[in-house]
């Protein structure tokens, strides 16, 4: 039996005004299954209604063995590609890194972790071969969520070093059946606009808990006579 694979919390916060006209909201949590195998099975399932809804046809997937590349795909032309996924998680400062709260970011550490996730995949496939590998990076922790800034900070190194990869994608979850991919490597132009990456050096974000929101209601203001 597969073993239990940690997972944070993540997803969006949905407003809405109900039917006598009371504002509320609530937070809508991504359900993750437990095992490696389920989660790697859930996250590419939502990848592949991405990729069909853009018009992107995934003819046959098969989910390989773990000794294998995670899925193998067939497009409708007949060309294959293995489809590797791998979690990013941030680094803690202490304990768990799911158990995480809050604190600020650096643009600059967070793409150098996220880099160095996709490095190790790339290192580790060695040279590529017939059939082209493509990588997903997913997350399943809100805090884990690269800022645009470390996005770019990311693509910028990938275009200056190609990883081995012919394409490398970051997925962020919307709702519980959708995703968002974000092409990470190859992309077109210049993902910095002209700015060095050195400017982002001490500059910091912060994710915040979507878990923790709530729908506040702004008093009427009095009319000004």
């Amino acid at each position: 039996m597969s073993k239990e694979k940690p997972t944070g919390w993540t997803g969006p916060f949905k407003a809405e005004v109900v039917s006598d006209g009371t504002p509320t909201g609530r937070f809508a949590k991504i359900l993750f299954p437990k095992t490696k195998e389920e989660i790697e099975k859930f996250v590419f399932g939502r990848y592949a209604k991405a990729m069909n809804d853009r018009g992107t046809i995934l003819a046959t997937i098969v989910q390989n063995d773990q000794n294998h590349f995670d899925f193998t795909v067939t497009l409708p032309d007949g060309s294959k590609h293995y489809i590797d996924l791998v979690e990013f998680v941030l680094h803690a400062r202490c304990g768990s890194p799911y158990m995480e709260a809050g604190g600020l970011i650096s643009h600059k550490e967070a793409a150098e972790q996220l880099l160095e996730t996709i490095r190790k995949k790339s290192d580790r496939y060695g040279k590529p071969g017939n059939t082209p590998i493509d990588l997903l990076v997913y997350t399943t922790h809100y805090r884990f969520l690269p800022s645009e800034p470390a996005v770019r900070l990311v693509q910028h190194s990938l275009q200056a070093s190609p990883p081995m990869m012919s394409s490398v994608q970051f997925l962020s979850f919307r709702d519980q059946d959708l995703v968002r991919p974000r092409m990470l490597y190859p992309v077109i132009g210049d993902p910095l606009e002209g700015h060095a990456p050195e400017s982002f050096q001490d500059l910091k974000y912060m994710n915040f808990d979507p878990a923790n929101f709530d729908v506040v209601v702004k008093p009427d203001l009095p009319e000004r006579s």
